[in-house]
């Protein structure tokens, strides 16, 4: 996948081990090994409220100053936790497909474990 700064990807996550729940978070890519304490080639982008509001968080001060939220990916996590949009339908069509096969969508409660 061909990243391009300033365009909307979409970082999935699931809430159970089957991979049945998708979470789909909008995020716009800032750029690559943008804070120098990094020792490797890491992808970052910053949540879609902040970025409209206040623009790309990739100074110190601003990133300090206003309530934003940047995450970052490595190479091997881009197509897969970071997709494009047209990539959405078929992740989400595969969890449905995993839910009928299971013939239940439930979460298991670990009591804190």
């Amino acid at each position: 996948m061909n990243l391009e700064i300033g365009n909307t990807y979409y970082q999935i996550t699931y809430s159970d081990p089957g991979l049945t729940m998708p979470g789909i978070k909008p995020v716009v890519f800032i750029g690559n090994n943008i804070f120098e304490e990094n020792d490797e080639d890491l992808h970052y982008f910053q949540d879609t409220v902040s970025y409209v509001k206040y623009g790309v968080a990739t100074k110190a001060d601003l990133f300090e100053s206003i309530n934003c939220s940047v995450i970052s990916f490595k190479n091997n996590e881009v197509g897969v936790s970071i997709v494009e949009l047209e990539n959405l339908p078929k992740i989400v069509n595969r969890c449905i497909q995993k839910v009928k096969d299971l013939g239940s969508q439930k979460l298991q409660v670990l009591n804190g474990k």
